[in-house]
């Protein structure tokens, strides 16, 4: 009986001591702002702390003049920068715990004057993740404060530093710092420069340079074209059931302002409920297959579309109208093949150079392509002939202005 009561005394122990048990909970993060604590959930100058590890900078510009930081963070955080957002001050944020800065774009001048310190002073890692801005001193360059100073109160090899991730370049100007540009696989590299011990890095004059190759604005996705700075191509849409598409003359992103000059192969693709696109102004290409069998598509101006490719609207069979603008240079291969309802052609310009293989083959049977009565009779004349050795409409009919030709 004994030994049965001593078996049942220490199994309750067992249980008491469990449901007792205290671990150790993760430090809170509290969040401190040019001295004022932030209260969750309450914007201050544009910067808002969720009450968690979540901090969002929405587009400020800042100037803190006080020998102070103007951000104090105390435990781990998210910061996440929208739009551009610049800080001019003496030094800008203390943490001591890992901090993540990503998106947006993020210009720190910070003074290097007597006494006044570094841009960032940390007790964790700093991990900035697709980033674009800097982190510069305005001061006098005779004192020698890094723009980061990172420090490991463990002394442990690896444990605090600076990383970059991103595809993108990053370059800091202080002599012997390591440079490294993000591989592709987005994997973080260090940079910045170390002390024999390994317990404190430091970098100078942060440029963060990011390369964007692709991005998305609202439903649309756009790539950026590598070999023209400033312009990019309409790739496709997240939403594949939308009726209408507006691709615009320009988009901005993180900042920067790019031209839309292009529609991708395929980026419209099979849209079967697509019936309308508003084609900016900058639209220069439309791609191949770019709005294959898109078949309820049934009107569509080319706006100053030079280059129609290949298949670019092959199979749209509720296609019935298409105005081409007096831009327009090369209706490739198929453009417009199968598009078995496509009875009206209207085209402004007579610059065509080139009409491809079957570009208006199996369109209505008495399909009529209309050019302007002001236009060279001799040049509609060599476009005529053009489209019909491309194949078009078998009893196809060919107007300037309105007579018949």
């Amino acid at each position: 009986m004994n030994k049965k009561l001593n078996i049942f005394l220490t199994i309750a122990a067992a249980v008491f001591a469990t449901m007792f048990l205290t671990v150790e909970p993760k430090a809170a993060t509290s969040v401190t702002l040019m001295g004022e604590s932030l209260s969750a959930n309450v914007p201050v100058s544009g910067i808002t702390w969720d009450g968690g590890d979540d901090i969002t900078i929405d587009s400020v510009q800042i100037s803190y003049d006080e020998d102070d930081f103007l951000l104090r963070i105390e435990g781990d955080a998210n910061i996440l920068v929208n739009g551009q957002s610049s800080f001019s001050c003496h030094k800008w944020m203390l943490a001591d715990g890992n901090v993540s800065i990503s998106g947006g774009e993020l210009n720190v001048n910070y003074q290097k004057d007597e006494n006044k310190g570094n841009a960032i002073t940390a007790y964790g890692q700093i991990n900035f993740t697709d980033v674009e801005g800097s982190i510069l001193d305005s001061g006098l360059n005779a004192y020698s404060y890094p723009a980061v100073y990172s420090v490991n109160p463990e002394g442990t090899d690896g444990a605090c530093g600076v990383k970059i991730k991103g595809c993108g370049a990053y370059y800091g100007d202080m002599s012997g710092v390591t440079q490294e540009i993000t591989g592709p696989d987005g994997t973080y590299k260090t940079i910045g420069s170390q002390t024999e011990d390994g317990t404190i890095y430091e970098m100078d004059n942060i440029i963060f340079s990011l390369k964007v190759s692709e991005f998305k604005k609202g439903s649309l996705k756009y790539s950026v074209d590598e070999a023209k700075d400033g312009e990019v191509s309409v790739a496709g849409s997240s939403k594949k059931a939308v009726k209408s598409i507006k691709i615009p003359a320009t988009v901005t992103y993180q900042g920067k302002t790019y031209k839309v000059t292009g529609i991708s192969d395929k980026a419209f693709k099979g849209m079967k409920k697509l019936k309308k696109v508003t084609i900016g102004k900058n639209i220069k290409t439309i791609g191949e297959k770019a709005f294959y069998s898109c078949k309820k598509l049934s009107k569509l101006s080319t706006a100053n579309v030079k280059v129609i490719k290949k298949s670019a609207f092959e199979k749209c069979t509720s296609l019935i109208q298409v105005t081409f603008d007096k831009k327009i240079s090369k209706i490739k291969e198929r453009a417009f093949c199968g598009c078995s309802n496509l009875f009206r052609i209207d085209i402004k310009g007579t610059g065509i150079s080139k009409i491809g293989s079957k570009a208006f083959s199996g369109t209505y049977l008495a399909a009529e392509f209309h050019f302007s009565s002001s236009a060279s009779y001799s040049k509609c004349v060599k476009i005529k002939t053009k489209i019909k050795k491309a194949g078009s409409g078998v009893i196809a009919t060919f107007y300037r202005g309105s007579t018949k030709f």
